[in-house]
């Protein structure tokens, strides 16, 4: 019995790794993926995978995608939303296609996506639409975001505007649906509004966000077990659901960029890209606890911060003259675990800075999107 039970997990063992090897070839038939050698790399032990976790990776397979992929997201148990003509939820440890959505001709112009404890939540505008990376709107005459949920399949089971949620002609500049699917917070230029998902009701969490050195918030997520919304602006903070507890951090010294990355207990703020000089603004969710961190180089980060799904690990991105160089942190350490470099004959696929970065804490692996539009091409990579 033991030997029948070792055979079938071996021919188990080698099907994964054949179906891997398949996908992973077509994200990188034509690019270069370089490690740097170990003597550049700080030795770090990194986070131990959760207990009965499945580390199975293969990474993105771009041929499944008709018209190129524009955007992913990570959508937690080694999946990732993937949105190309449609939306797509996407399995990493077995390469396939687990369920899709049409918008129904309708093209979003810039798209967000996040996990929700059953389901998952889609924020878009449609094309003509300008805004900008983290649903903020460059342009504040621009309306027309609307608010998809779907369930743990991908069957979509309400949509609506967030314009017609406002109590006001305000236009919308961020959002963020809360995990439980219950509210959404939404920010306009001045004001921040909690929704009722379930009967529509609106209740104003602050106003008058200029005058209070906040700025327009431009970025928003969820903290302490969905109990508080955490804001950016030209200041940082957050504040409980009744609008009360607010906590302000105007981060002194630090050039706050625009985008945040979110996680129950901690928040990320990235630099702006600008004046990056290689550091990182980290705080607890309540955005209290403040600490400033360094990472390897002066230019690390310039173009891009990422946290990994379950944030054990910080991805820093620097884009090169023909390719692109990411540096891999240990989050709690913040010491480098490794450097990876892509490149490709097509330079143009790296003029910005990237398009989705998505890493898998148990599998170590991920997935890097560079291009504009639909003109992109992934790389595969583990560490």
């Amino acid at each position: 019995m033991k030997k029948s039970i070792a055979t079938l997990a071996l021919v188990s063992i080698i099907l994964t790794l054949t179906a891997c090897g398949q996908s992973g070839s077509q994200s990188s038939e034509h690019a270069a993926s370089t490690d740097l050698p170990e003597s550049a790399v700080s030795p770090v032990e990194p986070s131990a995978p959760e207990e009965g976790s499945s580390a199975a990776f293969c990474g993105l397979d771009v041929s499944l995608f008709s018209g190129g992929v524009e955007r992913f997201f990570c959508a937690g148990n080694g999946r990732l939303l993937v949105y190309a003509d449609a939306l797509y939820l996407y399995d990493t440890r077995t390469g396939t296609v687990l369920a899709q959505h049409s918008f129904d001709g309708i093209r979003l112009s810039q798209i967000a996506c996040t996990p929700l404890t059953d389901g998952f939540a889609v924020i878009g505008w449609p094309a003509g639409e300008t805004v900008s990376t983290g649903l903020a709107a460059s342009d504040a005459t621009q309306t027309g975001a609307t608010c998809y949920l779907f369930d743990s399949s991908l069957n979509l089971t309400t949509a609506f505007s967030l314009d017609a949620l406002l109590p006001s002609q305000g236009s919308v500049i961020a959002a963020q649906v809360s995990p439980d699917g219950a509210h959404i917070a939404v920010s306009t230029v001045s004001s921040l509004y909690l929704c009722s998902i379930a009967d529509g009701s609106v209740q104003t969490i602050m106003e008058n966000t200029l005058s209070k050195g906040i700025g327009v918030i431009e970025a928003l997520t969820f903290t302490e077990q969905g109990s508080r919304i955490a804001f950016l602006g030209e200041a940082c903070g957050s504040v409980a659901l009744d609008g009360s507890d607010f906590v302000c951090e105007s981060a002194q010294g630090y050039d706050l960029g625009d985008s945040m990355i979110g996680y129950d207990a901690s928040l990320w703020f990235p630099q702006d890209f600008t004046k990056a000089s290689g550091q990182l603004l980290m705080t607890d969710g309540f955005c209290r606890d403040t600490t400033v961190v360094s990472l390897a180089t002066g230019d690390t980060g310039r173009d891009g911060v990422y946290g990994s799904e379950q944030g054990r690990y910080l991805a820093a991105v620097a884009l090169l003259q023909t390719g692109i160089r990411v540096n891999i942190y240990d989050a709690v350490t913040m010491e480098l675990i490794t450097t990876k470099e892509f490149s490709d004959a097509d330079s143009s696929y790296f003029a910005r800075a990237p398009r989705s970065l998505c890493i898998m804490d148990d599998a170590r692996a991920g997935t890097l999107l560079c291009g504009y539009d639909r003109h992109t091409i992934a790389f595969d990579f583990s560490f």
